[in-house]
């Protein structure tokens, strides 16, 4: 049930985080989309499904800025009922190719950030004995992607996380899950080539994120989609002559002069100077 609960979703502007704002708004949830990009997440937010929803600007990379988010959803609606972190960022390349501040930009999004927000609001939910937090990984995270060395290690690190806190907060009225997508139709992946990787839409995502935020007690991994973790279980099972030869078909790369690709691109370039 979410209908009245409070969502916070980071990455909310555009793409998967969007998608699920917009899904649990159209289910009577009140919803506050967060993103770096303030111009385009008020936007959003005041065009989900209904009314009375919230669009913020956060930084996930600074700690003053996460705690304004929080502070700006409790003065408007009392608290936190479900938090989704959702932000993230994938620089594609050789490990030696990318520079340092492309590498540390993706770790401090896509791993420090949901560390720093799930630090801001696991207290107060563990105060009321209630509430959930749901960490949009990669199905990286579970089978690292080469060329995509230190984003893979970001989710491998987010999946670890979920499922330790898991099993810390266990029977205090916290739920936390992690949702594994494969590749997604989004901003992010456009331009990139991904032979032998199932290929889902933002809206397959939402789905299954409602689906978790729904159930009592939710499993601490979903894999979209489902079957793909048919594919996880074979490559751990799998000897290593037979995972290398996998990854050396299944790989992700960028298409040379994408345009999609060279946009997204100069889009978070600009955050490697803000």
């Amino acid at each position: 049930m979410v209908d009245g609960r409070v969502v916070v979703v980071t990455g909310g502007a555009r793409g998967v985080g969007l998608a699920i704002g917009t899904a649990f708004a159209a289910r009577g949830a009140r919803v506050v989309l967060a993103d770096i990009d303030e111009p385009a997440v008020s936007a959003a937010a005041a065009a989900l499904p209904t009314d009375g929803h919230l669009g913020v600007r956060v930084d996930v990379r600074d700690e003053r800025s996460c705690q304004d988010l929080i502070d700006a959803t409790v003065a408007r609606f009392g608290g936190i009922d479900i938090l989704v972190n959702c932000a993230g960022v994938a620089v594609i390349g050789e490990f030696a190719d990318l520079s340092a501040a492309q590498q540390e930009l993706q770790l401090e999004v896509n791993l420090h950030g949901v560390v720093r927000l799930t630090r801001l609001v696991l207290p107060a939910m563990l105060a009321r004995g209630s509430g959930r937090i749901i960490n949009i990984a990669s199905a990286s995270g579970r089978i690292p992607a080469p060329r995509a060395a230190v984003y893979s290690a970001t989710k491998h690190a987010v999946v670890a996380l979920t499922e330790a806190l898991r099993w810390e907060v266990r029977g205090r009225g916290v739920r936390l899950t992690a949702v594994l997508p494969t590749v997604v139709t989004t901003e992010m992946a456009a331009g990139l080539r991904t032979p032998g990787l199932p290929v889902v839409d933002a809206a397959d995502v939402a789905r299954v994120v409602l689906r978790v935020a729904r159930r009592a007690d939710p499993p601490a991994v979903v894999l979209v989609p489902r079957w793909f973790a048919i594919a996880v279980l074979g490559d751990r099972l799998s000897p290593r002559w037979l995972r290398d030869l996998v990854r050396r078909v299944v790989r992700v790369d960028r298409r040379a002069g994408d345009r999609d690709q060279q946009a997204y691109l100069e889009r978070i370039s600009r955050q490697l100077t803000e």
